[in-house]
């Protein structure tokens, strides 16, 4: 869904953004009522329905946005599944450039890696309990 989403913004179709997130918000809402307080004939599964109406709503959110591309024939316009190999050479330059910033992910998460394995191995302490 990100991809559609990013898409509709990058070609200014925000109105479509708009109605998928209509569509998702009704069917959460919908779904909500029903399955926390088990209404319109569904299951009373309280904050477990909270849950299950989320991943509907994100799943019709998807299903919208997909439908929206299709049937908008966006597809078409802007060639979207006509060239699905890969540039080898496009590839090449985004591994140069993005090489550095991988480094210094490395590094940054590497240390904190180090600290906890360090802390982790110290132990439990005996405590000072007077006698």
């Amino acid at each position: 869904m990100r991809l559609c989403t990013s898409l509709y913004i990058g070609t200014g179709n925000t109105r479509l953004l708009i109605t998928i997130s209509l569509i998702q918000e009704v069917i959460n809402i919908v779904f909500d009522y029903g399955l926390i307080f088990g209404k319109l004939g569904m299951p009373a599964l309280g904050l477990y329905g909270a849950a299950y109406a989320s991943i509907l709503a994100e799943i019709a959110g998807f299903a919208a946005a997909w439908c929206l591309l299709l049937l908008g024939k966006y597809h078409v316009k802007y060639q979207l599944f006509g060239r699905l190999r890969p540039s080898w050479s496009g590839c090449r330059s985004i591994l140069i450039i993005s090489a550095p910033l991988v480094v210094q992910y490395l590094f940054g998460v590497g240390s904190w890696l180090v600290f906890f394995i360090f802390i982790e191995h110290l132990g439990q302490r005996p405590s000072l309990s007077p006698i």
